[in-house]
């Protein structure tokens, strides 16, 4: 009767070295450079060249970084969002402990309100144009009445006036 010794099996290795350990440098990186509008083959050839962090592949990026490409436009249009908030309302000036400023104060910009406003808030503009904004309330306006108006607004010499 042989008997057939056992073999013991061998732990297996990752094929490419040590396994992708995502640290908070890299998944900022991935995060800012995925709303820029890079390719996950370009985010990968980033954090193995400048940062010196073995990738692999996107399929890498993918499986360790899946919430940080899924959300990164999102975060960038947050972040605008909110800047763009405060300029419209404005900040107070921000001192520390010991009453140095750490933040000047930001005043509300009219610009800025306006813009929110008509984005956030559905703001339209009255129509000058007839183009239907206005509710049907004005009439439009004819192609010789929109060239004289031109005119007058680029004080042009006035054409003759158009016929009604």
């Amino acid at each position: 009767m042989t008997t057939k010794s056992k073999k013991r099996p061998k732990k297996k290795k990752p094929p490419h070295g040590p396994p992708h350990v995502p640290t908070e440098a890299t998944r900022a990186a991935v995060q800012a450079l995925s709303a820029a509008g890079e390719t996950q083959d370009q985010i990968c050839e980033y954090l193995t060249k400048m940062m010196h962090v073995k990738c692999g592949s996107k399929h890498t990026l993918q499986k360790h970084y899946r919430t940080e490409i899924d959300l990164s436009k999102t975060h960038q249009k947050l972040m605008v969002s909110q800047g763009l908030y405060r300029k419209a309302v404005g900040t107070p000036a921000t001192y520390d402990k010991d009453g140095n400023k750490v933040r000047d104060e930001v005043k509300p910009e009219v610009t800025a309100q306006i813009f929110w406003l008509k984005c956030q808030g559905g703001w339209v503009e009255p129509s000058r144009w007839g183009n239907g904004d206005s509710g049907g309330a004005d009439k439009g306006l004819t192609l010789e009445e929109l060239i004289h108006l031109s005119y007058q607004a680029g004080k042009k010499a006035k054409p003759e006036e158009p016929p009604k």
